[in-house]
């Protein structure tokens, strides 16, 4: 009887030690995700301070945004891409 006990804590104790590997893998997923935040003209001229006009000729010059439904949205990444790119 007394092993039964024995082996049902370490039973026990394994598959709390797997949860908790699974919710820290979980974590770590949403934390490194590498979904892009996407940012409308107002919060992409706040995100690298400049004016509206100054983002257009970004975009002129490549700065890659997307058109979702009439917004013009920018991606996080790809603003500070350009940016880090273009500086003098």
């Amino acid at each position: 009887m007394e092993y039964l006990i024995n082996r049902l804590k370490e039973t026990i104790s394994f598959i709390e030690d797997e949860v908790k590997k699974m919710k820290d893998s979980k974590a770590e997923t949403v934390t490194e995700s590498n979904q892009p935040e996407y940012l409308n003209t107002k919060e992409a001229m706040n995100f690298i301070k400049c004016c509206s006009k100054t983002l257009y000729h970004y975009r002129l010059q490549g700065l890659k945004s997307y058109k979702i439904g009439r917004k013009v949205m920018y991606k996080t990444d790809e603003l500070s891409d350009f940016i880090n790119s273009h500086q003098a």
